[in-house]
C-alpha cells in the first residue's frame, strides 16, 4: 500500500493539472482571434501598374488628392488617386530616382536620383526649375531629398557626411550641415519646418535647428546604418529605422526613445498615420515568402497587422492626410493602395 499512495497522488495532481489546463484552453485561444481580427482591419482596394521598374519612392500631396511616385526606371510621375489616373511625367531623369518630396502647397517638386543629383520641378505644368544639382561625392549612394513646410528650402545629403541646404526657388546654396562621421542616408523635416533630422551610416540620428544650423541633439541607440526616418503629423514624435530591422520611436520633447520595435530585416521605408497610433513599416527579407509590409501600434509596441505576404516586396510607404488609405511602392512597379475595412465577427 505504501508503495503505490505515492504514485497514485501524483497521478491525481496531474489529472487535475490537465482539467484545469482543459477548462482554461477556450480563453487562451482568445487571444489569437482578437489579433485575426486586427490582421483583417486593412485590405488591399486596388492597385495601380505605375512603372516600368520599381516604384522607390512616393509621397502624398497634402489634400490628399495627389500621388507623385519615383521609380528605378528613372521616371516620376503625378496621379489622381481617386481615379487612378497619371496627370503628367517629370521627364529628363537619367538614373533611377531615389527620393521624391512634394511642398505642402503643391507648388514644388523635388525629386533626387543616383547620380546623386537633384532637381526641382514646378507641379502644375512639370517645368524644370533648375537642375541636375550635382549634391557630391556620395559613391554608391543615391541623393536623398526634402522639402520643409513652407517649400522654401530643400535638403539633400552631400559630400560624406554632409547635409546641404537649398534654396527651393532657384537651387541656390543655403549652407552645410556637418557632424556625422559616416555618410548621411535619410532626411526628414518637422511638420513645423523648425527641425530636420538627418540618419547616417555611423549609425546616429542628428537633428539640427533650421534657425541656427546647428546640432541639438544626437540619438545614438542603434546599433545598424539608419535607413529611414518619419516624424507624426503632430511633431511629438520621431521613428528611425536601421538595417539591423531595430525602429526606434522618440518623444520630442526630450528626444528620449519611448518605444523600440524589433523588425528583424532592413527596413527600408517608415510612416506615422495621422494620428500617430499606427506605424507602417516596410522591410527587404531573403526570406521566401516574406512579410516587407507591417502595420505597428505605436503605444505598446505591438505589430497589428501583416499587409503583404508574397515575393513582391514594398519599397517605400506612405499614409494619406487623413489616414484613410496607405501607399505602398513596389518592386514589381504598381502602387498598391490600402484601406482600412471592418473587421470580420
Amino acid at each position: 500500500m505504501v508503495a503505490t499512495i505515492g504514485p497514485a497522488k501524483h497521478l491525481g495532481a496531474l489529472l487535475r493539472a490537465v482539467l484545469v489546463l482543459a477548462a482554461c484552453a477556450p480563453l487562451r485561444l482568445a487571444e489569437p482571434l482578437l489579433a485575426q481580427e486586427q490582421l483583417d482591419a486593412w485590405r488591399e482596394a486596388r492597385r495601380i501598374d505605375a512603372h516600368a521598374g520599381a516604384v522607390g519612392t512616393l509621397a502624398f500631396s497634402s489634400d490628399g488628392k495627389l500621388l507623385v511616385t519615383g521609380s528605378y526606371d528613372t521616371t516620376v510621375r503625378l496621379w489622381e488617386v481617386t481615379s487612378g489616373k497619371a496627370l503628367r511625367a517629370f521627364g529628363g531623369h537619367a538614373h533611377p530616382v531615389s527620393s521624391v518630396s512634394l511642398s505642402r502647397n503643391g507648388a514644388t517638386l523635388a525629386t533626387g536620383t543616383q547620380e546623386p543629383s537633384m532637381r526641382l520641378w514646378r507641379v502644375c505644368d512639370a517645368k524644370l526649375v533648375c537642375g541636375p544639382i550635382v549634391v557630391g561625392e556620395l559613391g554608391k549612394l543615391a541623393a536623398q531629398v526634402g522639402l520643409n513646410a513652407d517649400g522654401r528650402i530643400v535638403a539633400s545629403n552631400g559630400d560624406g557626411d554632409e547635409v546641404r541646404l537649398f534654396r527651393a526657388s532657384d537651387g541656390g546654396p543655403l549652407g552645410t550641415l556637418r557632424g556625422h562621421k559616416r555618410f548621411v542616408m535619410c532626411l526628414a523635416f518637422s511638420p513645423d519646418g523648425k527641425l530636420l533630422a538627418s540618419g547616417a551610416a555611423d549609425a546616429t540620428v542628428r537633428i539640427w535647428s533650421l534657425s541656427d544650423r546647428r546640432a541639438l541633439q544626437v540619438l545614438n541607440q542603434h546599433t545598424g546604418r539608419i535607413r529611414t526616418l518619419a516624424f507624426s503629423r503632430d511633431a511629438q514624435v520621431l521613428a528611425s529605422g536601421d538595417e539591423g530591422g531595430t525602429v526606434n520611436i522618440w518623444q520630442t520633447r526630450d528626444w528620449k526613445p519611448v518605444r523600440k520595435l524589433w523588425y528583424g530585416n532592413p527596413v527600408l521605408d517608415l510612416a506615422f498615420s495621422a494620428d500617430g497610433s499606427v506605424l507602417a513599416i516596410c522591410s527587404r527579407s531573403d526570406v521566401v515568402p516574406n512579410a516587407s509590409l507591417r502595420l505597428w501600434r505605436v503605444s505598446d509596441g505591438k505589430q497589428v497587422q501583416v499587409l503583404m505576404h508574397e515575393l513582391t516586396e514594398a519599397i517605400c510607404v506612405a499614409f494619406s492626410p487623413d489616414s484613410k488609405m496607405l501607399a505602398a511602392g513596389c518592386t514589381d512597379g504598381t502602387i498598391r493602395f490600402f484601406t482600412p475595412q471592418p473587421a470580420k465577427p
